[in-house]
């Protein structure tokens, strides 16, 4: 066997490469849906609630 023959690359490092990956798509897709979320509270949720609190307490 030649000196410089290029080894295979094992298995594990490389499906463990293709999990973080995974696992950081995710975080991107979580932080996404969160900064939406906020914001479409913000528009919907609290105009909402200051209507709500509007009718009840000022009478």
């Amino acid at each position: 066997m030649r000196q410089n023959a290029r080894q295979p690359k094992p298995t594990l490092f490389s499906s463990s490469n293709v999990f973080a990956k995974a696992q950081g798509i995710v975080k991107v897709k979580h932080r996404f849906l969160v900064e939406h979320a906020r914001e479409w509270l913000r528009a919907a949720i609290i105009p909402h609630f200051t209507a709500l609190y509007a009718a009840l307490f000022n009478q």
